[in-house]
């Protein structure tokens, strides 16, 4: 069916495709702050893998002679006194022991904060179910760096788990600023024109 050459555009012609409204600071923000707190978690689960049975033995070596609990368990004794008075075997089961402890937080950091990252990139359209799950995933996440912190880690693991913990703390107060709502509706209408 042919139109005459003066017949008016229709409505499909006038259809101008509508481009996705641009992301908020706010929505920026809250990337960053998940990107951070997942790499830095990526980071400090790869030292502990990589550090393996010495860092556990230094881990252990510094809970026993820097903290008073580690004093009470060991009755007094430095870690080197215990270690001569309990023989290698018994001293290489505590090592193993600490690093398996020490290897799980860091599974479980893991998976927690890749949850966390897919949780993130699910909310760049500021979707309300997004930042819930969110809300919800960070205390987990967060959970094993408290933990770690605890437990008298090297210097730079301690670093990386504090600064996982705040940026996972600050990405909790970013999922619910007010330029949220105004950015999922605009995606929302933009979705609704194109359809």
């Amino acid at each position: 069916m042919n139109q005459p050459r003066n017949a008016p555009p229709s409505d499909e012609q006038l259809a101008v495709p509508s481009t996705p409204p641009r992301k908020p600071p706010v929505v920026i923000g809250l990337l960053i702050l998940v990107l951070v707190a997942v790499l830095t978690s990526a980071i400090g689960s790869v030292l502990v893998y990589s550090g393996g049975a010495t860092m556990a033995e230094e881990n252990l070596i510094a809970a026993i002679d820097e903290s008073p609990e580690g004093r009470e368990i060991s009755r007094g004794m430095s870690s080197t006194e215990l270690q001569e008075m309990m023989g290698p075997e018994f001293w290489d089961t505590m090592v193993a022991e600490r690093q398996d402890t020490m290897s799980a937080r860091a599974s479980m950091a893991i998976f927690l904060s890749t949850l966390l990252l897919v949780f993130g990139l699910l909310a760049l359209n500021s979707a309300l179910w997004a930042r819930i799950l969110i809300t919800i995933v960070i205390p987990f996440a967060v959970f094993p760096h408290m933990l770690i912190t605890e437990d008298y880690p090297p210097a730079m693991l301690e670093t990386l788990s504090m600064i996982s913990v705040w940026t996972a703390l600050l990405a909790i107060a970013f999922c619910w600023l007010p330029g949220h709502g105004k950015h999922s509706r605009a995606v929302k209408q933009a979705r609704s024109s194109t359809a």
